[in-house]
């Protein structure tokens, strides 16, 4: 059901312009998907980067009737999920 909601939410951003906040669910999308399909193991840092990606998509919404850009947690929140879109399992190499 998470998953869903935050396919959703991309999708629905990305239909309506609102790109910052499609790009930020899409990669908390791809770090958390990598828990379902066993690719990727939980761990306090990804737990850390999905809370602080989940406050600022939620700030993000609230924002979005104010004019101006999103909010800078967006583009922060961003920053510190790349990397975990690309699961690796521990213990195996990066692309094997």
């Amino acid at each position: 059901a998470f998953l869903r909601k935050v396919h959703t939410l991309k999708g629905s951003a990305g239909m309506v312009g609102l790109h910052p906040i499609a790009e930020l669910a899409r990669a908390v999308e791809q770090a958390v998907g990598g828990l379902r399909t066993g690719r990727r193991a939980w761990s306090p840092a990804l737990a850390d980067a999905v809370s602080i990606a989940l406050a600022a998509l939620d700030g993000a919404v609230a924002a979005t009737g104010a004019e101006g850009p999103p909010p800078d947690s967006v583009a922060a929140a961003l920053r510190r999920l790349r990397g975990w879109g690309d699961p690796v399992r521990p213990g195996t190499a990066a692309g094997a």
